[in-house]
């Protein structure tokens, strides 16, 4: 754990952006950094304190929980090029921000990401309302850099409304990569029923059809798991399930193929310890498995964060029941919005009433950085692009798979 104040921040870092922004900090901060999992779990009680005083619905992933389960599985495991930075800002002895952060070593650069990755969707700083947000975030993001040596930050999933944007605009961050998350919104809706309005005749028609075809296969059983064993199972189902559906479309989902993956939310999802909120929904016909789901909550928001289905059962339109679940649920249960999260999946907005920006920024704090953003803001979207598209052209020159034993 490493101590600086504030004065001693302001010097090694000699670049103007920087220097103007955090001109206006005030004095009476301290900070340190946490950058192994003892320290972490020193600060548990802290973190959760500051994440339940300001800590918004969508600062979801956010909590020390969640991170905490991250850490377990992402952080000192073979071949693990990143290091923890959790950058704690106090006044007066108490905990004021918080930047969930780690360091990634890639050759000649080291750069700041969130935590989390690749499992959290939003990433964020938490700030205690009754202090400065300017000042709070110019100092914290000082520290992070001069403490962590960064040369450069890639800073993925930053909605619109996240607390650490305006810094980023401020010291003009790049866009790397942009998206929107779809997002229902249930506010003056006094039951599902007058909120289901807002959809077409025909499409809640198609609905009630695409059930009707889907009970012919059985007797339609939902089952919601928040935690114990019966969660775990549904989570790692669900998962497996998404990876080979992924795989037979031929769309890329590196961070699912990794087991590191299914075991974090297999913990999350169980929640023997730490719990973070996660729920597993999982249908069945017939006693047949048909489709899984997986959410987050906090604070009135519901993260609809992974949904599958098996593709057997296509066309009695699986994916619609989950998310009609997921909207029912939510409603029902007192959340003020359902979140269905980046990117913007055509079927999200047949369900959506708005989106938000969610984009990836990079920022270079040095001259070896400033090549590393040129490739994250130029190179790296069309090789990603060109990676898709093969992977695509391989999938279509596959033959299809064969069903017929599993329709027996």
């Amino acid at each position: 754990m490493v101590t600086m104040s504030f004065q001693s921040a302001l010097a090694p870092l000699g670049q103007q952006s920087f220097a103007d922004t955090y001109a206006h900090a005030g004095l009476g901060y301290s900070c340190e950094v946490v950058r192994d999992l003892r320290g972490l779990d020193a600060i548990g009680a802290e973190w959760t304190d500051l994440h339940v005083r300001c800590g918004r619905g969508v600062q979801v992933f956010q909590s020390f929980n969640w991170n905490w389960h991250w850490a377990r599985h992402f952080l000192d495991t073979p071949g693990c090029n990143a290091e923890l930075g959790v950058v704690c800002v106090r006044k007066d002895g108490q905990l004021v921000g918080l930047w969930p952060l780690r360091v990634v070593r890639q050759p000649g650069v080291r750069v700041l990401h969130w935590m989390g990755e690749p499992v959290s969707q939003y990433g964020d700083v938490l700030l205690d309302p009754t202090c400065p947000a300017a000042s709070l975030l110019a100092y914290g993001w000082a520290q992070a850099i001069s403490l962590l040596r960064a040369d450069a930050l890639h800073i993925r999933k930053v909605r619109a409304d996240a607390s650490t944007l305006p810094w980023l605009q401020v010291n003009r961050a790049q866009i790397a990569q942009r998206a929107e998350a779809p997002y229902l919104d249930f506010t003056g809706s006094p039951d599902f029923a007058a909120y289901e309005e807002r959809y077409t005749a025909k499409s809640r028609k198609n609905r009630r059809r695409l059930l009707r075809r889907l009970q012919g296969h059985g007797e339609i059983h939902v089952e919601h798991f928040v935690s114990g064993p019966e969660a775990r199972a549904a989570a790692l189902e669900a998962i497996e399930l998404k990876r080979r559906t992924l795989q037979e479309t031929g769309r890329l989902a590196v961070a699912l193929h990794d087991p590191r993956f299914a075991a974090f939310f297999a913990d999350a999802a169980e929640s023997a310890t730490h719990p973070c909120g996660c729920r597993v929904t999982r249908m069945t016909a017939g006693g047949r498995h048909v489709a899984s789901s997986i959410d987050v909550n906090f604070r009135g928001h519901r993260a609809a964060h992974i949904i599958v289905h098996e593709p057997e059962f296509a066309a009695c339109g699986p994916g619609l029941h989950m998310v009609e679940d997921w909207a029912r649920t939510a409603h029902a249960e007192g959340y003020a919005q359902l979140d269905l999260l980046a990117p913007a999946h055509a079927y999200k907005w047949d369900w959506a009433d708005g989106a938000v920006a969610v984009n990836d920024y990079a920022l270079a704090t040095s001259l070896k950085g400033q090549v590393l953003v040129a490739y994250l803001v130029h190179g790296r979207p069309r090789l990603k692009a060109l990676a898709e598209r093969y992977a695509a052209w391989r999938c279509a020159r596959r033959p299809a798979p064969c069903r017929c034993e599993e329709s027996a």
